[in-house]
């Protein structure tokens, strides 16, 4: 069954936004630890 052009360049769109979100969401949580480490740190 062939897909229509515009209907897979649409799921690549979402699947690259949704990729995007993903490593975005990685990136921040991975920032704000390392941000909670050194608070940490500083404290002790």
């Amino acid at each position: 069954m062939r897909m229509r052009k515009e209907l897979r360049w649409l799921l690549w769109g979402l699947w690259l936004v949704c990729l995007v979100v993903a490593v975005w969401f990685v990136v921040a949580v991975i920032m704000l630890w390392v941000d909670g480490m050194q608070l940490n740190q500083l404290q002790n």
